[in-house]
């Protein structure tokens, strides 16, 4: 009988372990979809108050797919993410790497927006 590692609370998502495996830098399908599918994730588990798990896996993203039109919106999430949490600094530094990396973008417009309501 084969027994996952999965996390244990990647099962109340049905979520398979391909994907939480590769959020955590396991092996990478060659999906075209893995990009679109790891930023759900992100906001999957976001939604189950994993902020921890929810920033490394839209990390992944930006660092695995940086020119997937889905990076600059992980980046604002992670940004949105630390400013829940009371990271003012690390939210700016990261609004700031969205200006700079896809400044002709919607999350850039949004980043430069949230960057005058928080200096």
């Amino acid at each position: 009988m084969h027994r996952s590692t999965a996390p244990a609370d990647s099962g109340r998502l049905g979520l398979s372990w391909g994907l939480t495996a590769t959020s955590r830098g396991g092996p990478t399908p060659q999906s075209p979809y893995q990009p679109t599918a790891q930023y759900w994730l992100g906001n999957a588990l976001y939604a189950l108050r994993d902020y921890k798990g929810s920033t490394a896996t839209w990390q992944g993203v930006v660092k695995n797919y940086p020119q997937h039109p889905r990076a600059p919106e992980a980046l604002l999430a992670i940004a949105n993410n630390q400013l829940e949490q009371g990271q003012k600094a690390a939210a700016r530094k990261t609004l700031e790497q969205i200006v700079a990396q896809y400044g002709g973008s919607d999350a850039a417009q949004s980043a430069q927006s949230k960057l005058s309501q928080i200096k």
